[in-house]
């Protein structure tokens, strides 16, 4: 494989979930009274459900484009376990941030939003592997 597609697919596949992770924690380092205005009218589960269901999408993508076999097998289970973790990491980090708290419910919120946007991609991958498997067919009965 050329270099220069070897690092492609490295910051367009497994790049933006970590980075994504990195914004998190940096998000989280910030006190509540600090935080931008806009998330004052969005309920904070409502972010954290889409913060880290971005980020387990991000992560399941990551690890089905991966050429190594055990993250592209167990590519579901792998980021939702990753990205509960790191919900339950985040947590424990904003204890120690002056005007912040730690939150069981923050956390469930972080893990569904991860289960719901995994199912998302996993369903977009089922609908893309079957029309793939479709046109190939179709394409060897017309030989």
């Amino acid at each position: 494989m050329k270099y220069h597609v070897k690092y492609f697919k490295y910051f367009y596949y497994h790049f933006p979930w970590q980075i994504f992770m990195v914004v998190i924690f940096i998000l989280s380092s910030i006190g509540q009274q600090d935080l931008p205005r806009f998330t004052e009218k969005i309920s904070d589960k409502i972010l954290h459900l889409l913060a880290f269901g971005i980020m387990g999408f991000l992560m399941v993508r990551s690890f089905k484009y991966s050429s190594n076999g055990f993250l592209n097998n167990y590519a579901a289970g792998l980021a939702f376990s990753f990205t509960s973790l790191y919900g339950i990491l985040d947590e424990l980090h904003q204890k120690l941030v002056p005007g912040r708290y730690c939150s069981f419910t923050d956390w469930l919120a972080d893990t569904t939003g991860a289960l719901l946007f995994i199912l998302v991609f996993l369903f977009y991958w089922y609908l893309k592997n079957k029309r793939l498997a479709r046109a190939h067919l179709a394409q060897k009965n017309s030989q």
